[in-house]
Order: C-alpha cells, then structure tokens, then sequence
C-alpha cells in the first residue's frame, strides 16, 4: 500500500522585501520533519510545468520528501511582474527561499535543488548564493553564463531559439492569467497589476548584448564558487552541453556527471537512450540530505554516453578522462592527413544558407531535434575528409580546431564541423565551434573565445579592419565523446554560416586558407586506458508520467526552399493541449520561422506566431502573440481576450543592429 501523500496548493513564501512566491509542496502525511526538494521556474506551476512535474513530485513525496514546486518572482502566482529574463537570477529570492522552508518545522533542515533548463539555472544560481540550509542541487542542462552560452553563441546572436522560441512563447506565458483562482481574487489583482507593468522579455536586452555591457552579467554564475555536492545532466545534443561540461569541471565541491545523447528533453522522455533520471536524482539526495546510499560516494565521477558505432555508457573518474592529442592536417584535394601538413590555400566563398540540417537546437521540448544527414550542409562548406580509418578511434573532451587564413571583408563568422563520414557517405555531425572573427582584435570581446580560442598578436586594441588580414586563430569544438568505427572517415568542414542557429554577419565575401598552418585536434582516449564497469540505468516509469499529466504534444519541424525569391527557411512549432493541476484546460499552438537568402545577400528575417486558448471556471481566455526581426528590426504585438472582449493590446517597435 503506497504512502498517503498530502498537496499544500499555492503557499505563500515571504521574500526579505515583503513579496511572496508562490509555491505547490507535495508531501507525506503526518507533520515531518521531511527533508526538502525544491524546483523554481518563471513557467507556472499550474500550467505547464505542473503538468509536466506532478509524477515527479508525488514520486518524491512517496520517497520520505516533501517536493515544492515554485513560481519565480512576477510569473504565476508570486509577486510583482517578470520583465527581465534574469529577474530571478539577479536578485535575493532564491536564498530566501531555501531558507524559508530549511526553517520549517516540517523540515528537516536539510534541501535541495533541482530542475531543467531555467530550473537548473535556478539550482545552480542558488548554489551559488550558499544558503546554510541548501545540502545538494541537481541541474538538468542548467547555464552559468546565460549571455555567452545562450543569447551570442560564438559572438553571434542566437537566431531561431533565443528570439524567435524562447521570446515569443515568454512573451505569451508573461501575458497569461494566473491559473489558480483563490476565493480572495489575489490572482485577479496579480494579473492586472503584471499586465500595467508588461514588457517583452529580452527586448531591452537586445541593446545590452555587447560583453562590455553589465546588463547580461547580472546573471552570470562563478561555478567554480559552487561547494554544495551538485549532480550535474546533461545532453550531447542539448543547447546548453558544453556550459554543462565547464560547470562540472569549475565546481569545487562533491560532484558527478551524467551525459547521455539528448537533446533539450528530459531524459526519461527521450528518444535516444531514455533512462529513470528521477531515480539518479533521488540517489544523490539520499545520499547528501539523507546520509543513505554509500554506492554513490564508490561510483567514478562521470557516467558518460559515447556516441558513434560501437559506443555505449561507461564510467569515467573525471570528464575529460586522460588521453592524448590526435592531429590531422589539412590536405591537398580537400584531404585530412595525419602525416605532415601539405603547403598550400583553399578559397571559400561564404555561403548564409549552410547549416539547415545541423539540428534545431530549440530550448522547447520538441523531442525530435537531432541533427541530420550532414551531406547537403558538407557540400556547402570548405571540407576535408581523411581516408578511411584503419582502427577505431574514440575521443572524449574538446575538438579545437586551428586555421591560418586571411578574409576578404570585416565581419565573418567562422563555423567548423567535426562529421563522422560511414562508408555509404552519409555523414554524422559530431561536434560544432563558432566564433565571430571581430572577437580576435577587440579584447573585450574575447569572451567569445574564452574556452580556448585565441588569436596570436591579437592583444592589442589595434585597428578593427579585418579584411586583407592574415590571422591564426584556434576555435574550440564543443565537447563530446564520439567513437568512429574502423572504416570510418573524420570530416572536416569550414563556413562562415550556421543558420538557423546564428544570425548572420553583415556583408559577405570569401576566406582563404592556408593549409600547412591549419590542423584538427582530437582528444583521443588512451585505448589502454583500464575498463569500467559499465553504468546501469533504470528504464523510465512512463504510464506514471501519463497517469498523472496526459498531454497532447505534436512537434513539427520543415525545411522550405523558394526558388523564386532564393530564399530557404526553417520552420518549427509545438502544439499542446493538457489539462491543468487547477483544473484549466490550456491548448498552444506555436510556430517559429527563420529565413535566409541562398545567394550573396543574407536578408534574414525571423517571425513567430504563439496561440493560446485558457478554459476555466467559464471564461475562455486568448492569447495571441506575433513577432517579427530582421537585422534592424524588431515588431511585437499581443493581444488577450476574455470572452471575447479585449482586455489588452501591447505593440512594440524597436530599431536593433545584430552585432
């Protein structure tokens, strides 16, 4: 007979300067003390996020816990009205909430911290603050570094899944009611008062996006001050991997790390290796909030996927393991040797079109978002293929990648690509690196390379002309742990384009590239390196998610080519229809598109469209939402109705220049 389990709705959780988040806690019956884990989310715990988590958190609760789901300051049922996509990061909140509920009486002093996506960038900020009362986090593809990682990846800002997903659906969810209605008509008050205080998130930080700017920095986390034993998941496809990677290496304190091939998805809902990632957190808050599990203290620090034939999971005593650089040359007839480099340039005209089959990289829950066949995006890059490998070659850490080359205009961005090539042609993506080329005469924005790009005798502040220029510039991969089987060919491949994922830089023009100075280097893993034993998962519990939160969901995703304009576009959305912990009835409908121009000018232009439709206590409520950018522009528009008769219009016009 299972445990009864008690639900606490809507708790209101005083903040030092008198606000109040709101908060679901799921809990055994009886008064405690209970140890505590928290999740915060500016996604509304009655909505979405409820639903998705309601297993999660009776599954907690069931486990000794109580389990509190959390609205963030502004969103939901808190307190005030969310302008600012770092509000929550930026302020005190997180502190004061775990050490309100540490000092409960049904608390057992002990808390922890968990979350994906926003709500791993929650746990690790609140790691950071170090509450007396915080015992362990969990972060599932959380972010330290939110501007760098996120908003200008490379020093190029994110074109379909910052502005066009991730802005137009905040902009509908910030417009959205709160959706438990208290007899008191709190939420009602709430609800007015957030849409006289409305503005689009990420709209004024459009004009903060330069590093030397404070704005993003608010946000920023030290990871390395992070001394709280931290479980840290992430993804080898997901948008935030190789944050994850550098947080596990930076954090100082007791710390393991779970990497399986997933994109931005939970991983029990995966497509590719899903696994119980509850039943991993649960151990690791066993173990520090409970002092039970000693098997997690025994385990090596990594649980790591290799992809690529012949991978698999295994163990690893620290991510990157030991092993050595393995180099292989730029050659003549776009070879890749392992030899000595070959003399010789390579021209490369730009090409804006060159990424589509790359992966959508979306911060929704699409699910399907892998990247694709790479043969169409090769054949629009400078590529290098070597000959077939002789024996298996396994590498784990970071691909860097060096170029010697000079350009012809004053804004590439350059791209490279690791593919692993089979037999029959097809080509597998292993690994992307990006970086805007201004980076490497402004010292101020070395940011972009801070993973281990540099530029030799670039120190200076010296003239910004790039064009005519010959640099030496490393640009660093994303990590990964690859196997390329026997037979197998390393691929190569360089552009100065990587839509839909990077807006563009303006003008065009063609790079040269000198192969003897230009080399790829592997992390090659050590093969004597002594077995492991290999990771035992359990499989995801997936009626209990269903039971408790049935919810249509039907991603989409298309890839359009218009002869006549010459343009190409990518299209993507989600629609969803669920019914809410509070009993509404919620149905979205969102498409995201990006265009680019096939031939020398770029033009890009990006729109978004967000339909949502509430059904509760009677009223039926309307959001709607569109949004359209090119690279000077920017127009939003919302509107909401209430049975049918308008209750707000926000319009917003702003000029922009993407840096």
């Amino acid at each position: 007979m299972e445990p009864k389990i008690v639900l606490d709705r809507n708790l209101l959780i005083p903040m030092r300067d008198g606000a109040c988040l709101a908060a679901d806690c799921y809990h055994p019956a009886g008064d405690g003390p209970w140890p505590a884990i928290v999740s915060a989310y500016p996604y509304h715990k009655d909505g979405m996020i409820g639903v998705s988590f309601t297993a999660a958190l009776k599954r907690f609760a069931r486990r000794g816990y109580a389990a509190l789901l959390v609205d963030c300051r502004g969103t939901g049922g808190s307190d005030g009205a969310s302008n600012d996509a770092l509000e929550s990061v930026a302020n005190l909140d997180l502190f004061d909430l775990v050490e309100w509920i540490g000092t409960r009486p049904w608390c057992s002093g002990k808390v922890g911290m968990w979350g994906i996506s926003y709500g791993g960038i929650t746990a690790l900020k609140v790691a950071s603050l170090h509450p007396p009362h915080l015992a362990a986090i969990a972060p599932i593809y959380g972010v330290t570094d939110f501007q760098r990682t996120w908003l200008m990846p490379g020093g190029r800002p994110n074109l379909l899944g910052s502005m066009g997903a991730w802005m137009s659906f905040m902009q509908a969810m910030n417009v959205a009611p709160p959706l438990f209605r208290d007899p008191e008509g709190r939420w009602r008050t709430l609800w007015e008062a957030r849409l006289a205080a409305h503005a689009p998130y990420l709209l004024d930080g459009l004009d903060h996006l330069d590093p030397r700017d404070p704005y993003w920095r608010r946000g920023a986390i030290d990871a390395g001050t992070i001394t709280t034993p931290t479980l840290v998941i992430a993804g080898w496809r997901d948008i935030f991997l190789d944050d994850c990677i550098e947080q596990f290496r930076a954090i100082t304190g007791p710390k393991q790390l779970l990497v399986g091939p997933w994109v931005h998805m939970l991983p029990n809902l995966s497509v590719v290796e899903a696994l119980d990632h509850e039943h991993e957190i649960l151990r690791w808050f066993d173990r520090w909030l409970c002092g039970a599990a000693p098997a997690v203290r025994d385990e090596p620090a990594a649980r790591v996927y290799v992809q690529g034939e012949g991978g698999g999971w295994r163990f690893d005593t620290d991510f990157p393991p030991l092993g050595r650089t393995r180099r292989f040359f730029l050659a003549s007839e776009h070879g890749l040797g392992d030899t000595v480099p070959e003399p010789g340039t390579d021209r490369y005209a730009a090409i804006h079109a060159v990424g589509v089959t790359a992966g959508l990289s979306s911060p929704l829950p699409m699910g399907l978002d892998y990247p694709q066949d790479q043969r169409r995006d090769d054949a629009l890059a400078l590529g290098y293929t070597s000959a077939p490998l002789t024996s298996a070659l396994e590498i784990a850490g970071r691909p860097v990648v060096r170029l010697a080359l000079t350009c012809s205009w004053n804004d590439p961005t350059l791209v490279v690509k690791l593919c692993d090539v089979a037999p029959d042609g097809a080509s597998a993506l292993v690994s992307t690196g990006w970086l805007a080329l201004r980076a490497l005469v402004d010292p101020a924005l070395a940011v972009w390379g801070k993973a281990g790009a540099e530029a030799r005798g670039a120190t200076e502040p010296a003239e910004t002309e790039l064009a005519g220029r010959a640099f030496e510039v490393d640009i660093p991969l994303w990590h990964t742990a690859y196997r390329f089987a026997a037979g197998h060919r390393v691929r190569l491949s360089i552009a100065c384009g990587d839509f839909p994922r990077l807006w563009p830089g303006e003008g065009t023009g063609s790079i040269e590239v000198r192969r003897e100075r230009s080399e790829l280097r592997l992390p090659e893993v050590d093969p004597r390196r002594p077995p492991h034993e290999v990771p035992r998962f359990e499989p995801p519990d997936l009626m209990a998610l269903l039971s408790e939160g049935p919810m249509v969901f039907v991603p989409s995703w298309r890839i359009e080519t218009d002869v006549v304009h010459g343009t190409i576009a990518t299209r993507a959305g989600l629609e969803m229809k669920f019914t809410t912990p509070t009993g509404a009835f919620l149905e979205s409908r969102h498409e995201y598109v990006a265009r680019v121009g096939t031939g020398e000018r770029a033009e890009p232009t990006l729109g978004a469209e967000f339909a949502l439709d509430v059904l509760h206590d009677g009223d039926v409520i309307r959001v709607r939402t569109t949004e359209q950018m090119t690279a000077h522009a920017i127009e939003l528009r919302s509107v909401l109705t209430v049975n049918d008769e308008e209750r707000y219009r926000g319009e917003w016009r702003r000029t922009w220049r993407a840096p």
